[in-house]
């Protein structure tokens, strides 16, 4: 008798387990949703065709320069961070997400990547001073990219560039276009500054 106890007690605790499991899924989904909604974002991340173009058209344009300070607005999941730190372990990466859910999974990302060091950071990316950067890296909707021609672009310092990645801005010519036809993004607009 003690052994079908034994049993039942332990089909018991993995149907608890699972139902917890289920309900921080559930959870999980609905924090992302309501923050989705709320910031007018989706948390896409960057195709690896998109981020590998970034990086090359990056390192051609900056060849003499590998201390650059770049910022990645929007940096979601931080797959874009992590590839532009390992590209060149000179470079500041700072990435910027509001959303919380890829914000702690690139956060936990950033906390094991010893080997090249980037920095993330969770808030409004509107409120950070880049006077300092580079290269300005965004994913953003064109809600947002509306904002970023007006609040951050006229503060960008001149020989910085900026890449919006999937979305052009309305009031501006792109310096380039880069095609990425496999990627989600198709196009990364690059404007100089």
């Amino acid at each position: 008798m003690l052994p079908s106890i034994k049993y039942q007690f332990f089909g018991d605790a993995i149907e608890i387990a699972l139902s917890v499991f289920m309900l921080c899924i559930v959870i999980l989904v609905l924090t992302n949703t309501i923050y989705a909604t709320i910031y007018k974002v989706a948390n896409m991340p960057s195709a690896p065709q998109t981020r590998h173009a970034i990086i090359k058209d990056i390192q051609n344009r900056f060849m003499s320069r590998p201390d650059l300070l770049i910022y990645d607005l929007g940096s979601g999941w931080g797959g874009l961070c992590r590839k532009l730190a390992a590209a060149d372990p000179s470079y500041t990466v700072k990435g910027f997400e509001i959303s919380i859910i890829p914000y702690c999974v690139s956060k936990l990302m950033q906390m094991v990547s010893l080997r090249h060091p980037y920095f993330i950071s969770r808030g409004d990316l509107f409120t950070v001073n880049m006077n300092d950067a580079d290269v300005v890296i965004c994913y953003l909707s064109p809600y947002h990219m509306d904002r970023v021609a007006l609040e951050i672009i006229p503060h960008m310092k001149s020989g910085s560039i900026l890449y919006s990645q999937g979305f052009p801005l309305h009031e501006r010519k792109a310096d380039d276009v880069i095609n990425v036809p496999l990627s989600i993004e198709k196009k990364i607009y690059r404007y100089d500054m």
